[in-house]
């Protein structure tokens, strides 16, 4: 069933034209302008995982029946207490370090909330996105891991640059992949504050024990989310759901004794001591 949209998003939809992306443009530069709350993370960073966990925290306390996964405002029309969220990964992530942007000051007057990751665990789980998924990679695993271009170095300087960009905006919450394992619903209670809502213990629990990792999967199969956000790739192969594993330090699995070694190098002379603060990467 349609969902009711303000008028712009509407005329954006119907009106301009798709070449050169400049529907595309527009329309995020409007929803960036109209949200408060900004959500921004590196690709893989647990970003699928906390829209589940909100979609299904407001789905339980504000009785909506079978909501679609959060996106934008489409939560928002279903129910005006939840508020615009405007998801962004801020950059295109098959960058070098050298070519990410520096200057953050647009984000000043938002409510940012930063979401990390252990850098190594999200450069394996971007791997195997780009490779199932977007299939625009074909190199091994640990050529692009340890490469220049959108592999660990870029995740680790993506992390250096916005975690000094927090200390420049008034309002903002870091939070980490890792923290929402360890501590899942004392993390999603800090979540709901910094997004103006007063968190509700059952419905919480409830959030959580709808967004475990083999329900969602079970979700992807199914195709359950009608937006294809979270849709699988191939449903015979784990590894291209966009909820793939869900494990902290898993990227050891994939690389050998001096591999680790040469990546958890790149992690403990690249992360800035403010990112390493919460990024928690593993030993």
């Amino acid at each position: 069933m349609p969902q009711p949209e303000d008028a712009v998003q509407w005329i954006i939809k119907k009106c301009l034209p798709r070449r050169f992306g400049i529907k595309r443009r527009v329309m995020h530069a409007w929803k960036f302008g109209t949200a408060k709350y900004v959500v921004v993370s590196f690709p893989k960073s647990g970003r699928t995982w906390l829209r589940a966990t909100l979609t299904f925290y407001w789905a339980e306390r504000y009785g909506l029946v079978d909501p679609p996964l959060l996106e934008y405002a489409n939560l928002h029309y279903l129910d005006r207490r939840i508020p615009k969220i405007y998801f962004t990964h801020d950059e295109e992530p098959n960058r070098t370090p050298a070519e990410l942007g520096r200057d953050k000051s647009r984000y000043r007057g938002k409510h940012v909330l930063f979401v990390s990751r252990d850098p190594r665990d999200v450069t394996v789980s971007l791997y195997f996105h780009r490779r199932n998924r977007d299939h625009d990679l074909e190199q091994p695993i640990y050529e692009f891991a340890s490469g220049e271009r959108g592999g660990l170095r870029t995740t680790v300087e993506f992390m250096n640059v916005w975690a000094a960009a927090l200390r420049q905006i008034p309002n903002s919450l870091a939070i980490s992949y890792e923290a929402m394992h360890a501590e899942p619903e004392e993390t999603l209670a800090r979540v709901l504050r910094f997004l103006g809502e007063e968190p509700d213990p059952v419905a919480i629990k409830v959030a959580f024990e709808r967004s475990r990792f083999d329900r969602l999967q079970k979700l992807e199969r199914e195709g359950a989310f009608a937006s294809g956000r979270l849709t699988a790739g191939d449903t015979t192969d784990v590894d291209s759901y966009k909820v793939r594993r869900g494990k902290v330090g898993g990227f050891a699995d994939y690389f050998d004794a001096e591999q680790q070694k040469q990546l958890n190098e790149i992690v403990r002379t690249g992360l800035s001591p403010d990112a390493a603060r919460f990024a928690h990467p593993t030993p």
